[in-house]
């Protein structure tokens, strides 16, 4: 045998000769690298110096013993996972794999050289693992494993280019979706589908199962390999190909590139060394025979040994050769290497932030301009919550229960399920204070007013105090007996350390947070018309993002016995739990009592008091009382000052009731902001699975606290038109930490659910975000305006100051970010055709969809192609995509100059995507502006029939029916998008087609309503359809007020520029602001709530409510502030 080369040659590498080599041997040095670095290994850890100690044939024969016992333990595993794939009634799966596994192992021409220092056993394994690796879809490590194969024998490349065909034969099998009839060619019939289906579903229809039947036909008489070959090809790939005819959609480079560089390697390594062998080819020589009679021929594919009668040593290589050994592993070891890397590296992208300077830094939250929004009513979906602008955030909240209902219902959350008359806040600043009310159910028959005013200083962000007060509806309702809850908590990051309750109604303790400092809680009941009130107070370590289910699972109430005539017991805090634990992340204080009940929560930072101790000033009074009273009373005074200076309703002549629900409107969008903290969850065609964004921070408002209280990026550019127009300072702040989420492809995600508390409010399967999926560029919206505001305070100033004026850096960093986010648009959301654009993510094989969801737009259901296509051209992103160009454009000469080139760029795509005739060419469908596509609007709703009598019709699903066939055309349903180029004042004023889209947004037919402009005409065919049975109509038929908001803007623009259509623009706009506007506020009215939509038809206010996100845009509505 060839032992007596390759033990030799092993040990001149444990001496550590690895130029020395042996001509006889012919195989790539894997064998003698791998055993002689473990023994390395071993030497190090049994401190052996002798090099040849462990290095004796023994030892080596030994390394092979061991990875035939792993050999073992690998076909064990892959028949197992075989078996699990295609032989489910086996009745001892693992029995099976068992013994099919030793059987295997005692494979003679395998077992007899496990026993010997050979290439075999080692070869195997790598090759075993390789395609234990494939079938576990972990293709990089296979193509290593496959490439180590190689550096055992040449021959394994094979094995690797068998892997290779199985990874492409493997995505077939997956992209072989036989269920959506959609896609077949429009010449297969009903039937030969059928046949199709039931071929696919034939076991023998796996090649490999084909081929292994295949010896059972060659034996036949009459068979004829060329109908062998061909029902070979028509049984597993005709099906294939019929449906499939791009064949790059089953070559996946990003997973077969690993295996290309290996073969690629492999095949250059080939023409360097002209040949496979390398040593001695003698006797190696490639050749066609028939049959091997000569002994050499039969001995394998190595030389065996020819001693001399001499004995001479085996003769040795040149130098050369043995380098061009050692460069052939290294070539392939790098190359492969390589490829792993840069795949990782692209599966890193997407979760590696943009390497820009940030616009918002932690250290920014307590800065002095900062400092006086750094507590806030942050937890937006909370009735009532308090916290730090700071990852680590103190907690505040409020809780409450009525003790003697017949339903106990315990409210923390906001929740549409709770059944309130109505809530919200009435008024609020943004910074300093808030007034919140709540009308709770009928049943009962309580109202709840939350005040919270701010006292400003030192630096952790000051002192603060909360009043809460419970009152009866009515003094004829029976007497309520109702706990209040108020509780503080943290991340672990602080801890109470000291509680004193210092008399029956009062209680005092002092914390520390790592961002906060040091502080002091005060709870005082204010008096309660005589009646008896009760405070208790419970302190633990608890989790803080389930707080009300926490308390109510883990025991921390029971029955309390009292001693006041008219009330025997309540329910409240256990005694053994009251005990003040030192170091608790968690305590809660219950005021209990029969209402009215009224009492204040102060809190007192210590580094207040260390300040005015440094500049020798007397500590403040307790905010408390006639103080807190007085201070309240101060900047609710200031809010509503300042509300009539920006929007002037009264000089409008509005009633008092239209301006309070103008103010309450703004109050909730101030009320609503959010400060979140964590890692959204984003996936990306690099990754096999979804991975974590970096941690950040996200201040935003939210759209609806009890549905949506989270980021919404397409939410939040309208959200800011009108922030904007309150506190400019805020608008920047929410835009440079939604900049700061882009990562280094220029992706923002969609929707940010960061922490435990906003993902507990949002099903597990909408949490992950793709990073091919855009939104619509909304901050564009406010940006628009913004930039000019900035720049502006930046002009006056001094000229010389502008580069280190912060409005003007701030100006930059946001450039630089939108620059990345704007070329993301444009590299990954294009069209087939130039100048066009698509939205990504719609579900081009959708059974159960009428019309394929276009998530990304933003609006959902509206109609789109019914057979989405890489070829569809999408009117409304190419829009917001000119919007874009234009602020950029604008932006970039504030920043650069408008002699850059790269400012003069945007000018050039602006007035590009701008022109009209380029707009109309594709767009235009002769009678609106519209969608192209793939299109057919003879599609419908069919229930499928019963596959035997025992199932009920109704039971059966309902699936797409396409009654004509689609083909490519504009999409022509009048509704929002359609009137996207007026909406965003792109149509020239002097364009006949303005005039034809004005005549379409009037028609009661189709747009036109008492309460605002519906979002799908009611001549569409998908008019108030259901997209699936159980998926109701959103955008088509409502009316949102964040697109007639557009639509008046641009119709004031249109109503003062020249043009034939100036008179036509401003009557429309005249009758629709007065629609909306007497719409909303009765509305308001009525219910309490600003809703998130309207219907067409009788005006009533639908879907989640409150819906103080874009609906709140009736504030600019009635102020005709655009």
């Amino acid at each position: 045998m060839d032992e007596i080369f390759h033990v030799p040659q092993a040990q001149q590498y444990c001496l550590g000769n690895y130029n020395e080599w042996n001509d006889k041997i012919t195989t790539l040095p894997g064998l003698y690298l791998l055993s002689t670095s473990v023994i390395r290994i071993f030497q190090l850890f049994l401190k052996e110096t002798e090099p040849l100690s462990l290095c004796g044939t023994y030892w080596l024969r030994l390394s092979n013993v061991v990875l035939s016992t792993f050999n073992f333990v690998l076909l064990f595993k892959i028949f197992t996972h075989l078996n699990s794939k295609g032989l489910q009634n086996i009745k001892y799966p693992n029995l099976f794999s068992l013994i099919s596994a030793f059987s295997l192992s005692l494979f003679p021409l395998n077992y007899f050289f496990q026993f010997l220092y050979y290439t075999d056993t080692g070869s195997t394994f790598f090759i075993l693992l390789c395609y234990y690796f494939q079938l576990k879809s972990k293709y990089d490590l296979s193509a290593v494993c496959g490439s180590i194969a190689i550096l055992y024998r040449q021959t394994n490349v094979i094995w690797l280019g068998f892997c290779t065909i199985l990874i492409i034969l493997s995505n077939i099998e997956s992209l072989f979706v036989i269920e959506n009839k959609n896609i077949l060619r429009k010449n297969i019939d009903e039937t030969t589908l059928t046949a199709i289906t039931q071929q696919r579903n034939k076991k023998h229809s796996n090649l490999f199962d084909l081929l292994a039947k295949a010896p059972n036909e060659v034996f036949t008489k009459n068979f004829n390999f060329v109908k062998f070959l061909q029902k070979l090809y028509r049984e597993d790939f005709w099906g294939k190909k019929l449906i499939y005819s791009d064949i790059f959609k089953v070559i996946d480079l990003k997973i077969l590139q690993p295996f290309m560089i290996a073969i690629l390697t492999f095949l250059f390594f080939v023409y360097v060394n002209n040949g496979i062998v390398v040593g001695d080819r003698s006797n190696h020589q490639a050749s066609f025979h028939l049959y091997m009679t000569n002994r050499k021929s039969r001995a394998g594919s190595e030389e065996k040994p020819t001693v001399s009668k001499s004995k001479k040593p085996p003769s040795t290589g040149s130098p050369n050769d043995s380098i061009k050994l050692f460069i052939i592993p290294v070539v392939i070891a790098t190359a492969v290497g390589a490829s792993v890397y840069y795949n990782n590296w692209l599966g890193r992208q997407v979760n590696t932030p943009l390497n820009e300077p940030r616009i918002i830094n932690e250290s920014d939250y307590k800065s002095t301009d900062n400092l006086d929004r750094y507590w806030g009513t942050y937890r937006s979906q909370l009735y009532f919550g308090l916290k730090t602008r700071s990852p680590n955030p103190l907690l505040a909240g409020l809780m409450w229960f009525n003790q003697f209902n017949q339903r106990f219902q315990m409210r923390h959350w906001c929740d549409q399920g709770d059944g309130l008359l109505k809530y919200g806040w009435i008024a609020h600043d943004g910074r300093n204070f808030g007034i919140h009310d709540v009308y709770e159910s009928n049943e009962n028959g309580f109202s709840l007013r939350t005040s919270w005013v701010k006292r400003n200083g030192g630096k952790d962000g000051g002192d603060w105090t909360a009043r809460v007060k419970a009152t009866s509806f009515s003094s004829e309702n029976p007497p309520q007996f109702v706990s209040l809850i108020f509780y503080f908590a943290t991340d672990y990051t602080g801890w109470i350390k000291s509680v004193k309750k210092t008399s029956a109604t009062s209680s005092l303790l002092t914390g520390e947070t790592k961002d906060v400092g040091n502080f002091k809680i005060k709870i005082n009941i204010l008096e309660n018309e005589g009646q008896n009130v009760f405070l208790d107070q419970v302190t633990g370590n608890i989790s803080a993002v389930h707080l009300k289910e926490s308390l109510l699972q883990n025991g921390f109430f029971d029955r309390k016995k009292t001693k006041t005539g008219n009330l025997k017991e309540y329910i409240g805090f256990k005694k053994e739990r009251s005990e003040p634990i030192i170091d608790s992340n968690f305590i809660a204080y219950q005021i209990s009592g029969f209402l009215p009940l009224e009492f204040e929560v102060l809190f007192e930072s210590d580094s207040l008091r260390e300040e005015l101790k440094q500049n020798n000033k007397p500590e403040p009074p307790e905010l408390k009382n006639g103080e807190f009273d007085s201070l309240l009373v101060e900047y609710h005074t200031k809010f509503t000052d300042k509300f009539e200076e920006i929007f002037k309703l009264r000089e409008k002549n509005f009633s008092s009731s239209a301006v309070l629900t103008a103010q309450c409107a703004l109050s909730n969008m101030l009320g609503g902001i959010g400060f979140f903290s964590g890692q959204s969850i984003v996936s990306s065609l690099n990754n096999k699975s979804p991975v974590l964004y970096w941690p950040a921070n996200l201040y935003t408002a939210v759209p609806s606290r009890s549905f949506f209280p989270r980021g919404f990026l397409w939410d939040e550019g309208f959200h800011n038109i009108l922030i904007s127009k309150w506190d400019l300072d805020i608008t920047k702040d929410i835009i440079g930490h939604w900049l700061d989420l882009i990562n280094v492809e220029g992706w923002i995600p969609r929707e940010v659910i960061f922490g435990d508390e906003a993902r507990a409010k949002v099903p597990s399967e909408f949490w992950i975000q793709n990073n091919q999926y855009a939104n619509p560029p909304t901050l564009f919206l406010p940006l628009s305006q913004v930039i000019h505001r900035v720049n502006q305070r930046v002009q006056n100033t001094d000229e010389k100051s502008h580069e280190n004026n912060p409005d003007f850096v701030y100006l930059k960093k946001i450039y630089n970010r939108l620059n990345h986010w704007y070329d993301w648009f444009n590299q990954t959301q294009i069209g087939k055709v130039p100048f066009t654009y698509r939205w990504r993510g719609r579900v081009s094989d959708s059974k159960s969809e009428l019309n394929p969801k276009t998530l990304t737009s933003g609006l959902d259901d509206y109609p789109r192609a019914s057979h989405p296509n890489d070829q569809e051209r999408h009117l409304d992103l190419r829009c917001w995509m000119t919007l874009a160009s234009k602020v950029m454009s604008d932006l970039s000469e504030i920043v650069l100059s408008n002699s850059d080139s790269k400012s003069k760029s945007y000018t050039s795509h602006f007035e590009v995507l701008k022109n009209n005739k380029l707009l109309d060419d594709l767009h235009w469908s002769g009678s609106q502006y519209a969608d192209y596509g793939l299109h057919s609007d003879r599609i419908k709703l069919v229930r499928q029939k019963p596959t035997d009598e025992r199932t009920p019709p109704q039971s059966m699903p309902m699936v797409r029916f396409v009654e004509v066939e689609p083909k490519e055309q504009f999409v022509n349903s009048v509704g929002y998008v359609s009137l996207f180029p007026m909406l965003l004042e792109l149509i020239d004023p002097q364009s006949d087609k303005l005039g034809h889209v004005l005549d379409q947004l009037r028609d009661p037919k189709m747009l036109w309503t008492n309460f605002g402009l519906r979002s799908l005409a009611k001549n569409a065919p998908l008019y108030d359809k259901r997209n699936t049975e159980h998926d109701p109509p959103y955008w088509r038929s409502a009316i949102w007020i964040n697109l007639n908001y557009l639509a008046l803007k641009s119709l004031k623009f249109y109503s003062t520029v020249d043009g034939p259509h100036k008179e036509k623009a401003a009557s429309i706009y005249t009758e629709l602001r007065t629609n909306l506007i007497n719409n909303i506020v009765r509305n308001y009215e009525t219910t309490g709530y600003i809703w998130e939509q309207y219907n067409d038809i009788t005006g009533r206010g639908q879907g989640s409510h409150p819906f103080t996100g874009w609906s709140a845009l009736v504030v600019l509505i009635m102020s005709e502030v655009y």
